[in-house]
């Protein structure tokens, strides 16, 4: 959240890839998606000279329900001032797999690991997607400008939570 700048980011489809386990496919290798998309801040860095991106490979995650979420100024395509891509599996109200990314936040996408395991064996309900929301933020650093982020985050993470019901 340390970024007063709108698009941190600008990739809409890189915290998706990471949230889906993607594997970038290129004209030289094989690059699983955190590697590709959070390593390095520039391109330029990750690919080499002379190396294209060919494809995506996609991980077929049968009962898993996957979403992109979004908030920004403009309806039409704008970049995300804070995005949330979100994988969960639920079985009988709970929580038994979950992958968040934010996107918008960070130089790079930023994985909730902590909130992953937190959800995990927790029934879909206000309560957990308030607690999950706060657990998300609690360590932010954010500039005079831009904590309202912050509140933005939370609702986009408390929805895609919900959504499970």
């Amino acid at each position: 959240m340390n970024c007063g700048c709108y698009s941190v980011n600008p990739s809409d489809i890189a915290p998706t890839l990471v949230a889906l386990d993607a594997t970038i496919v290129t004209n030289m290798r094989t690059v699983k998606a955190p590697e590709f998309c959070c390593k390095n801040l520039k391109t330029s860095d990750t690919l080499k000279p002379g190396e294209l991106v060919t494809g995506i490979e996609l991980p077929l995650i049968k009962g898993a329900t996957m979403h992109y979420d979004k908030f920004r100024l403009r309806d039409a395509v704008d970049f995300a001032i804070v995005s949330v891509s979100s994988m969960y599996s639920v079985e009988k109200g709970k929580f038994t797999g979950a992958r968040i990314v934010l996107g918008g936040v960070a130089p790079v996408p930023l994985r909730l690991q902590h909130v992953e395991g937190f959800l995990i064996g927790k029934h879909v309900t206000d309560e957990t997607a308030q607690q999950a929301a706060d657990l998300a933020t609690q360590n932010t650093v954010v500039m005079a400008r831009n904590a309202y982020k912050v509140q933005e985050l939370k609702a986009l993470i408390k929805a895609s939570i919900l959504r499970m019901r």
